[in-house]
């Protein structure tokens, strides 16, 4: 069987496996989305979490732990995009340093490509994965990595997504691989910070995830949908960088996170003309978030 998504499907992204006090989603929670009709999901971890060392083994309990939560998504014929949300970084003092709150998310740590995370261990552990997790029908999608940003030259980011989909197809052909851009994703700025991001994948089962936010991208609004001089097609507009680039490059798209604030139903019209856009466009995504919790208690994300 192939595990290749064909059609734009909309779905959520459940946070919790990426932070090193948290874990996945109780079966609860899938029932409460599957009830709601949701079916995908894109699933944060941590390659921290997964891998402890660089080049070492998975680790036996975090495999076991995603294992039983995608298992679980597929007996309730739902499926997931696992997303190393790593930011193109690996972080040796990583259970002490996620603080999140502290401004600094997805800026710590050592770049891909650099001596401390060369290339090849981005590879290593990607084919340790795809070799772990091929065939599971839970799983729908590879997300190699979540929002590369600030990358030493424009080189750096696709010779290492290419260095993780040579990884992967040498042990599983049939998963869809999911490569995110550089400038966090950003689909209002994809032309110009991706401009030279083409992956070959031999078994051309390869998607182009973008991310756009409706306010400066960041996802925070810290103003109002007045101050942003929002309109209506506002997300709609920040897309079409990417969809032009999708077009050109005659390549397959999706966009793993965007999401509004509660604060002001203004922004639902955004969204909703938003998804449209993405669905005229045979364009899948995944909203962020489902659910958030941190030790202190305190979201980072507006609700």
């Amino acid at each position: 069987a192939t595990h290749a998504v064909t059609n734009p499907i909309i779905g959520i992204n459940v946070s919790g496996a990426e932070y090193s006090w948290e874990t996945y989603p109780t079966t609860s929670d899938l029932d409460y989305l599957k009830s709601n009709g949701i079916t995908l999901l894109r699933v944060p971890f941590a390659w921290e979490k997964i891998q402890p060392t660089i080049y070492g083994p998975l680790s036996s309990t975090e495999l076991g732990n995603m294992n039983a939560f995608l298992t679980a998504l597929a007996a309730r014929g739902m499926s997931a995009i696992i997303d190393m949300h790593n930011y193109a970084r690996y972080t040796l003092n990583w259970a002490t340093l996620d603080n999140i709150g502290t401004g600094t998310e997805g800026t710590t740590g050592s770049i891909i490509g650099s001596a401390a995370v060369p290339f090849s261990s981005f590879k290593d552990v990607w084919t340790k994965l795809a070799a772990a997790l091929k065939g599971h029908s839970g799983v729908v999608g590879y997300d190699i990595m979540n929002e590369p940003n600030t990358m030493p030259n424009a080189s750096v980011w696709p010779t290492a997504a290419q260095a993780a989909v040579d990884g992967i197809r040498s042990v599983d052909m049939n998963t869809t691989i999911y490569v995110e851009g550089d400038n966090w994703a950003s689909a209002s700025r994809w032309q110009t910070a991706n401009a030279n991001l083409h992956i070959v994948d031999p078994a051309s089962r390869l998607v182009y995830e973008a991310h756009q936010y409706f306010d400066d991208g960041s996802g925070k609004y810290t103003k109002t949908y007045d101050q942003y001089g929002a309109t209506p097609t506002r997300g709609t507009d920040q897309l079409q960088p990417f969809l032009k680039w999708l077009k050109q490059n005659d390549a397959k798209g999706f966009v793993g996170e965007f999401g509004v604030p509660q604060d002001d139903l203004r922004w639902l019209a955004v969204l909703d003309n938003f998804i449209a856009a993405l669905v005229a466009n045979n364009v899948g995504g995944t909203y962020w978030q489902y659910n958030y919790r941190t030790p202190q208690g305190v979201p980072w994300w507006p609700n």
